[in-house]
């Protein structure tokens, strides 16, 4: 892969970051509004900050972009490829802790991931900020979840089943950092491929509240 690709496919890795932090601002802001704790307080100013600062560097580094939530990838993989809707949580608060354990760790996941296999050094700073309150993020959602709730292992196997079994068979093997042909659906208007062969099955196990079984017809 050419140098031009590998930052292509960087960039975009921490824009769907930016689009997703963005989100996460949005639904614990809401949330908020009619449960207001500390720790809710804290992770609305984080998600903010997170936002900001990956736009900032985004546009540092010359791939400027503007936060959008139907960019993030709760819109992008969890939405239109899963049939989640995540944002149907007021009602369920174990259901929104849960929601939130698994964005935050799969986030979490991505971050460490660049750490790893990324090459800028800039992209790296920010991402290290981020990751700090990521880890106190995912435990207070995680302290607040009633365990035993088969919600939370049907959210939790739907997330590993895209990463583990979707992006492999649809994009092959190479990580999110060196591969362009993901991001290129992804940012494209028709978007990540819905095979209902591979989608429709998991469907099933998708918690009543969250089920948008007409995104998979």
């Amino acid at each position: 892969m050419n140098a031009d690709a590998r930052a292509y496919c960087e960039a975009k890795t921490l824009e769907s970051a930016m689009h997703s932090e963005l989100w996460s601002f949005h639904d614990t802001s809401d949330k908020y509004k009619v449960f207001p704790t500390e720790f809710l307080k804290g992770q609305v100013d984080d998600e903010e900050r997170h936002t900001e600062m990956l736009r900032r560097v985004l546009e540092l580094e010359g791939f400027p972009a503007e936060p959008s939530e139907n960019l993030s990838m709760q819109k992008v993989i969890y939405q239109r490829v899963l049939g989640l809707d995540l944002n149907n949580t007021r009602e369920d608060e174990n259901l929104f802790h849960a929601v939130h354990t698994m964005v935050e760790r799969r986030a979490n996941w991505i971050y460490k991931m660049y750490l790893l296999n990324g090459t800028n050094e800039r992209f790296k700073k920010v991402i290290k900020l981020i990751v700090k309150d990521e880890r106190r993020h995912i435990s207070g959602h995680r302290d607040q979840l009633v365990q035993t709730d088969p919600k939370i292992t049907a959210l939790f196997d739907l997330d590993n089943w895209f990463f583990r079994e979707y992006y492999p068979a649809h994009y092959g093997t190479d990580s999110l950092q060196v591969n362009p042909t993901f991001w290129d659906d992804y940012f494209s208007n028709k978007g990540l491929i819905t095979d209902p062969k591979t989608v429709r099955p998991m469907n099933d196990i998708i918690p009543g509240p969250l089920r948008k079984p007409e995104i998979l017809i």
